[in-house]
């Protein structure tokens, strides 16, 4: 279980999450980075994933323009927008 962040939700583990959720990540967090997010997209049923490229654990700071994108596309794709 090494590969669960620690603030993972138990509904997570047991697959009971029925909602649209997409997971970001940037690819040099090493806190709760991308390994943490696909074992969780992996679990969740329609789950999306997006990668930050050139981002940390705060993508959102660290590079804003493609933390908007990654959310505004996913925004359209699941016709939440």
């Amino acid at each position: 279980m090494d590969a669960v962040c620690f603030a993972t939700p138990r509904s997570v583990m047991t697959s009971r999450w029925a909602n649209p959720t997409l997971l970001l990540a940037g690819k040099y967090d090493f806190v709760c980075g991308p390994s943490h997010a696909r074992f969780i997209a992996n679990r969740l049923p329609g789950a999306s994933l997006a990668i930050i490229e050139d981002a940390g654990h705060i993508p959102s700071w660290e590079s804003p323009a493609r933390f908007r994108n990654a959310v505004q596309s996913w925004l359209a794709e699941s016709g939440a927008d």
